[in-house]
């Protein structure tokens, strides 16, 4: 006779993450173990805000919550259980308490792991250790406020864990101060030149710290933080440079001679007019 063993979500969400931090201290040269480490917290990240949904009503972390009222509800096995972000905006519906930074850590989190699973991804130790420490600085206080849980108490059993954790977070917090204390000295520069600048959010990476000036050759602007490199636009509405507008077209004249207009607007611009944000 077999002995079966059962695990809750907050147990399976912990040894996904302990098996995702594995990859960091394992003596594998290949670099393919970071995806696996990223893919791996992920779902760690996702069980463990699916176990704060549990407590407040097991039914929560199925997707379609109205099919349950047509199942035994020892019967649902079989049914979807919610995404990582399905699983947060339902946090927030019921009250719990989810600083909104903590809300984009999440969607970058996510988005890297919808890359992995269904793009093509290039993903190098830097970038695997940003995003992973990023989601465990997030993940501590929540599983100590949400869970009355001590995630460093948790993985205390298995040898490196407790090291490889605060690795990556120290890697990202050293790696964030860098690029945001270079986007300050930047800014006090200009501002002594009093040359005009705005500073964006990189539709990459999601942070704020992309700093667009008048000063920027080949209206290109970088974003301190992922290195990537935008195209800068002018609004027609405000006149002020942007990156990751709105840009709507239209044909203009008639049949014959028609000529397509196009019409960029900043992000500001567009919130302003609809109260939406592209970049959530």
């Amino acid at each position: 006779m077999m002995n079966v063993v059962s695990f809750n979500l907050l147990e399976n969400g912990v040894d996904s993450i302990i098996e995702g931090m594995n990859y960091f201290i394992s003596d594998s040269k290949t670099s393919r173990k970071y995806k696996f480490a990223l893919l791996l917290v992920a779902h760690g990240v996702e069980l463990i805000l699916k176990e704060r949904l549990a407590r407040i009503n097991d039914i929560l972390i199925y997707a379609n919550i109205d099919k349950l009222d047509r199942l035994d509800r020892n019967d649902t096995e079989s049914l979807p259980t919610v995404s990582l972000l399905d699983a947060i905006e339902r946090l927030k519906h019921a009250k719990v308490a989810i600083d909104p930074k903590w809300v984009m850590v999440c969607r970058r989190m996510q988005k890297k792991r919808n890359e992995i699973q269904h793009l093509r991804v290039s993903l190098d130790i830097d970038e695997a250790k940003n995003i992973v420490g990023e989601t465990i600085d997030f993940l501590i206080p929540f599983m100590r406020d949400e869970l009355g849980k001590d995630l460093a108490q948790l993985v205390s059993d298995s040898p490196g864990i407790k090291d490889a954790i605060a690795d990556v977070r120290h890697h990202f917090n050293l790696h964030f101060r860098e690029a945001y204390n270079k986007m300050r000295a930047e800014e006090k520069r200009l501002n002594e030149k009093q040359i005009e600048y705005r500073i964006d959010w990189c539709p990459n990476c999601q942070r704020e710290l992309v700093l667009i000036s008048g000063e920027i050759p080949n209206s290109i602007a970088k974003c301190y933080y992922c290195d990537n490199v935008h195209q800068v636009y002018i609004c027609d509405h405000c006149k002020r440079r942007c990156i990751n507008p709105q840009i709507d077209a239209y044909v203009d004249g008639p049949d014959d001679d028609a000529a397509v207009i196009e019409i960029v607007e900043c992000q500001d611009c567009f919130i302003d007019r609809f109260g939406l944000r592209l970049r959530s």
